[in-house]
């Protein structure tokens, strides 16, 4: 929450599922939500939009690292329909542990991301709209990703099990290339390389 619901999206992944499954209790959506208490009437938002939904479930509480890997082993598929996006820690570490993920097709995630190694959803740039006031300012965009789209990738995750596991395993491919420690290596400059030996 301190990150600002509305560049995460949350509430956009929510219509995203709903709008894939319904009330079926087939298929869960599993949403981690750090700080709740932050700004408990963005909060309350989530909650409104959740309610009655008995297929989507909430960790309130924070995760260690092991946790976090954990949870990641344990899920078909990773979402994130954010509107902006630094790095994208759990999306890369989903593909790391061959896992698709469905994300936003804009933003940070994309320099590891692609059509091959991703379930990418198309966007519009739109004018940032932040209410809890985090991000802003005058000329400022970020991405409000297709729901539909977003909606026909989840339903096509959930019922083509082989595209699933395909993506799955181009996924780890594309990660393991992209953000190894070997890459990150080849990416810095010589200068930079032969500054740290000396």
């Amino acid at each position: 929450m301190r990150s600002s619901q509305s560049r995460k999206n949350s509430i956009g992944s929510v219509r995203a599922f709903r709008q894939a499954f319904g009330d079926s209790q087939d298929t869960i959506l599993l949403m981690k939500i750090t700080d709740p208490e932050a700004h408990p009437g963005t909060f309350s938002e989530l909650k409104a939009e959740i309610y009655g939904a008995t297929n989507i479930q909430l960790i309130l509480k924070s995760l260690s690292a092991e946790e976090m890997r954990a949870l990641i082993a344990g899920v078909d598929a990773v979402i994130s329909l954010h509107r902006s996006e630094g790095f994208g820690l759990v999306p890369a570490q989903a593909m790391l542990a061959g896992k698709p993920v469905v994300a936003t097709a804009w933003s940070g995630n994309m320099d590891f991301m692609d059509e091959q190694s991703a379930a990418l959803v198309p966007y519009n740039l739109v004018p940032v709209c932040d209410p809890q006031g985090t991000y802003g300012g005058r000329g400022q965009v970020w991405a409000e990703p297709d729901l539909d789209a977003a909606t026909h990738l989840l339903r096509r995750l959930a019922g083509e099990e082989e595209f699933r596991k395909q993506l799955g395993q181009r996924a780890k491919l594309k990660a393991e290339r992209v953000l190894s420690l070997k890459a990150y290596e080849k990416a810095l400059s010589p200068a930079f390389l032969n500054a740290a030996k000396n």
